[in-house]
């Protein structure tokens, strides 16, 4: 069982990931705490309902960066392919 407090007072960082690998990572990471937060006894009371806020925005975040990432990386592959 996930504690509710400790997800609230100090959320794990999404900064300091490159790559979509990592990014998945976290996403698969954040989806395990969700899925224990959800199906926690204590989902239900406002501590509980705010933790799982705080994955929910966390997951949507790494999922934009995951949307970027396969741009970003297509645009360094054609400035590398102009430079040849």
């Amino acid at each position: 069982m996930t504690n509710m407090n400790s997800i609230l007072s100090t959320p794990t960082p999404i900064v300091g990931t490159s790559g979509a690998a990592g990014l998945q990572a976290q996403s698969k990471r954040f989806e395990h705490e969700l899925s224990d937060c959800v199906n926690c006894a204590s989902s239900k009371t406002p501590e509980g309902k705010a933790a799982i806020e705080v994955i929910q925005t966390m997951i949507n975040t790494v999922k934009l960066r995951l949307d970027d990432a396969p741009a970003a990386q297509s645009g360094s592959a054609m400035q590398l392919a102009g430079r040849m």
